[in-house]
Formats: structure tokens, sequence, C-alpha cells
């Protein structure tokens, strides 16, 4: 398949996979508040469509999505992913790149979305956040919202809220100042979660 071909057949599935998720999971935001610079979203991961899902619900913003790179590697998904506004980050691997090419898009007054617990978690309770997006928060300068969505349900309303925008509180980038950013809004999710139903994950 030629590039062109590829970025073709890759808009026209993202925007099918867009329909798909509007119709089946109705995505509703709530409490989401329009700022004018971009923000790093925090959320909660309970599906492989998670990242579709948030970009689907925050399509006017044009946000992009660090998604597993796993899924780049398939022949056909890899460009439906690209053309979805998705970045790859290897979830295994000591690589960083992922942060140099979220970094450009915030810089580029792009919003970001990280899942940092890493994989999919069901049952209410987060897993660890892993300090990533802290990282990311302190290079950028970018403020934080955290993000609960719920329940993930076919043909039921998809719940997405948003809690306040912070900055991240690191005064110095330690293992320990990271590890405690990750817990400060693995609670703030939870949080959301609580109040929102967040049982029925």
């Amino acid at each position: 398949m030629s590039m062109g071909l590829k970025k073709a057949y890759g808009k026209a599935a993202a925007a099918l996979i867009r329909i798909y998720i509007r119709v089946v999971y109705r995505p509703e935001c709530i409490n989401r508040e329009a700022g004018d610079r971009p923000v790093i979203y925090v959320s909660n991961h309970i599906s492989h469509l998670d990242g579709l899902l948030m970009l689907t619900a925050l399509h006017s913003e044009r946000p992009y999505a660090l998604t597993a790179k796993d899924w780049f590697d398939k022949k056909l998904l890899g460009p439906v992913f690209e053309a979805a506004r998705c970045l790859p980050i290897n979830r295994f691997g000591l690589d960083t790149s992922w942060l140099r090419g979220a970094s450009e898009k915030l810089r580029a007054g792009k919003s970001v979305i990280v899942f940092p617990e890493g994989h999919t978690v069901h049952g209410g309770e987060l897993d660890e956040f892993k300090p990533g997006f802290a990282m990311l928060a302190k290079m950028t300068g970018a403020p934080v919202v955290p993000v609960w969505h719920g329940p993930g349900r076919a043909f039921r309303k998809t719940k997405i809220v948003f809690g306040p925008a912070s900055c991240a509180e690191l005064p110095a980038m330690t293992s320990d100042a990271l590890r405690r950013e990750g817990e400060r809004f693995r609670g703030m999710v939870e949080a959301l979660g609580r109040q929102n139903g967040g049982g029925e994950v």
C-alpha cells in the first residue's frame, strides 16, 4: 500500500471509529472547562478503546493520546492510530522518545492524554500511576487535569468527568518526588470515580 493510500485509509477508518464510539459508547463530558492553554489529561484505563474514546469526546480540541506502540506495529491498525492523533509509547522498554514527541505537541498548543496505569484495570480500584506524566508536566509547564471515565459499556452513556487543573509539585526531579506526584493524581482520579459511580468500572 502506498503512503498516500495508507493515509487515506487511516483517515477514513478513524472517522468511522469516531462515529462508532459516539453511537455505541455515547461519551458525555462533565465539568470540562475550556482553557486557553494545552494541558495533560491523566485518566483511568478500563478498555483498549480508551484513547480513541477520549480523542472522540475531545475531538474539537484536537488533542493527542499516548498509545501502546504495539498497536502501531499492526499492519492494518498503525495508519488508523496515526490518523486518530495517537502517539506511540513503548510500555516495556526504557525508551523516552515519547517524552520528546509529547513535549513537542504541548509546546505547539495541543493537549496530550495519558493513561498512567500503563495497562487496563477493572474493578474500581486504580493501579499505581507511573510518573512519566509528571516529568512531562515539569518539562513543559503544562497543567495536569485529572479525568475519570466509565462505565465503558456498550449502549450506555460513558461519563467523562474532569477535575480542576493543577500544576505538578516537583521541586526536584527525584524518584520519590515523582512517585508522590503519581500517588497525588491517582488520588484525584479515584475521588472523581467515587463521586460519579466509579464502583461500576
